[in-house]
């Protein structure tokens, strides 16, 4: 848990610093392609690119620093409303809707980025994946963000909670058809982050010996998927 919240703080750093740059750069650029086109009557091509793209990022990496600091809007009156059993129920359900939506938003932006990597924008030249790449950025400090007010809101024994982190996170990467090594490595990593402890890379022996080379990566949850 304590890696866990060291980890959050550097992505939450690192997304307010982020927001700062690209609103800083929206505030030069907007209002020079304003003067440009209504006082000059020339606008450059790059200007509308630049500004859009720097939107893109800063409400992904704002709405993940705001999440972080309770800026999101809730709505508290049925929660209040109900017995205390029930509203723990409500709050559960809620955390765990949230991270299903986050991780599969984070697999739809990165399979985004990578699908767009050979597109170029058509003013700059820029190549799409690097606005794209804003959706999983986002979405991935988002997610881990509300993973720690997860752990903390059912206060169980570490042990148990590592265990329930590390089963969690295997089935959901399963559930989005991830390839079961990603998945592995997935819940391996959450479980890491969840118990403090990284382990150093040390091999006795090369893994998965006798395995055909690659053979894990091609291997998908297939439970929900027709098979010829």
């Amino acid at each position: 848990m304590r890696a866990l919240k060291k980890f959050n703080e550097f992505l939450v750093k690192l997304g307010s610093w982020g927001t700062i740059l690209f609103m800083a750069v929206m505030a030069v650029v907007i209002p020079y392609e304003v003067i440009g086109r209504y006082v000059f009557q020339r606008m450059s091509v790059w200007s509308g690119e630049v500004s859009t793209y720097s939107l893109a990022w800063a409400s992904m990496l704002g709405a993940a620093v705001g999440l972080q600091k309770g800026y999101q809007v809730s709505m508290t009156t049925v929660v209040e409303a109900v017995p205390p059993a029930v509203a723990k129920a409500l709050k559960l359900g809620s955390y765990l809707c949230t991270l299903f939506f986050f991780g599969a938003m984070f697999w739809y932006g990165l399979y985004q980025t990578i699908y767009n990597a050979r597109q170029t924008s058509p003013a700059i030249g820029l190549v799409m994946s690097v606005p794209y790449a804003s959706l999983p950025v986002g979405f991935f400090i988002m997610f881990f963000v509300t993973l720690e007010g997860f752990l903390g809101f059912l206060a169980w024994s570490p042990k148990r909670r590592q265990m329930i982190v590390f089963l969690a996170a295997f089935i959901g990467l399963l559930c989005i058809s991830a390839p079961i090594i990603v998945a592995l490595g997935g819940c391996a990593l959450a479980y890491a982050l969840v118990s403090g402890n990284m382990p150093s890379p040390r091999w006795s022996r090369p893994p998965l010996a006798g395995w055909p080379p690659f053979s894990l990566l091609a291997i998908r949850c297939s439970c929900w998927q027709e098979t010829s």
